[in-house]
Formats: C-alpha cells, structure tokens, sequence
C-alpha cells in the first residue's frame, strides 16, 4: 500500500490510488469465481449415506445406499445428518482455502474477508 494525504493529493497519487482499486476488484472477482465453484463432499460414519453441498453449504447431492434403507429410522437420520454437516464443514474449509490462498499470493487480505483458516489437526 501507499501512504495518502488527502491535502497534499498530487494527479499521481490519484493513478495509484485508482491503480490499487483495480487491483483489489481483480482479486475480489478471482476470489468470487472461484467460491462459486465450491463444494463439499461428506458421509455418514459407516459410509452408508454420502452428501454434496455447494459454497453456500446448501445441500446439492445426497446418495443413500439401498442397505441403508434397512437401518431403523433414527440410524438413517444420524447418518444424513452428519453426512451433510461434513460437507458443509469441508465446502466451508475449502472455500476458506481459496480465500487464503488468494491473501498469501495477493499480498494482503481483502475488505471483509476471513483470515486464514484453522490448521486441520487431521492432515
């Protein structure tokens, strides 16, 4: 960044100012496109249920398998349940990734923009 004093505004200072504007619009539009393309993917325990949601977290894809139509009723909710919520949280991480990566190569975060997301203590 630059420093800016509003009243010692000189014609270059307005290029550069106008100059990192743009710079942040490119990255905000980079960050947008490639959210939109987020999903997440999560299954239940015993893996009988598998789920899809997009960056929003709203569920895209379920997949039940027939065995799992068996299971008493409150099994099988278990399952679509935590199937779902583990592709919300991976749609989340993901997304939260993206956005991280774009701070590292941009450097610098983005108006409104998380930080980093947490290290996943399963990796």
């Amino acid at each position: 960044m630059f420093d800016f004093n509003p009243f010692n505004l000189r014609p270059e200072d307005l290029e550069r100012a106008a100059d990192e504007a743009e710079k942040t619009m490119r990255r905000l539009e980079q960050v947008q496109e490639e959210l939109s393309g987020v999903t997440g993917k999560g299954e239940s325990g015993d893996g009988m249920v598998h789920a899809v949601t997009d960056a929003n977290g709203l569920l895209e894809e379920i997949v039940i398998k027939p065995r799992a139509l068996r299971m008493p009723s409150e099994d099988l909710a278990e399952g679509v349940t935590v199937a779902i919520r583990a592709a919300q949280e991976d749609a989340e991480r993901r997304g939260n990734q993206i956005v991280h990566d774009v701070i590292e190569d941009g450097g610098g975060p983005l108006p409104g923009m998380p930080g980093p997301p947490p290290k996943d203590r399963r990796e």
